[in-house]
């Protein structure tokens, strides 16, 4: 059920969306979602004993993964979506921190059902960001190098 309100939400962000904003969108949101699944794993610990499919993708993360994906994450961002798309990488930052506390409190740690349910919850948040700010700042030309 959560899936299926989860696609819903996202096909409802791309019906709303502006022309000049999908363009920035359809580059953003998969971007900062997969660099926020980089980052939670960087920070929580993997809560299974035994191991599972999560465990590679979160002993693989070290500080350079971070930083490369980071790096690459404020790249796009300022280049796709200018000041709007750091604001939503520091948001996105913001979520994978609390995330974080949480299911270290609750699971003591992560699994990759953990990264997946994060990886959608960023994935909707930054949709609605972007939608957000394009309402907010509407007459911001983005993709505008020059």
């Amino acid at each position: 059920m959560s899936l299926f309100l989860a696609l819903l939400l996202k096909f409802a962000f791309f019906l709303a969306w502006t022309e000049k904003s999908l363009g920035p969108g359809l580059i953003l949101y998969p971007v900062l979602s997969r660099w926020g699944m980089i980052f939670l794993a960087y920070l929580s610990p993997y809560a299974r004993p035994e191991g599972g499919l999560g465990r590679a993708m979160t002993t693989g993360v070290t500080g350079r993964v971070l930083l490369g994906a980071t790096l690459s994450a404020v790249g796009l961002s300022l280049l796709v979506s200018r000041i709007s798309g750091l604001l939503l990488l520091a948001a996105a930052g913001l979520v994978v921190w609390l995330l974080s506390i949480y299911f270290q409190k609750r699971l003591g740690g992560i699994t990759g059902d953990v990264l997946g349910a994060a990886n959608e919850v960023l994935e909707i948040l930054v949709l609605m960001g972007l939608l957000l700010c394009s309402h907010l700042f509407p007459t911001v030309s983005y993709l505008q190098f020059f």
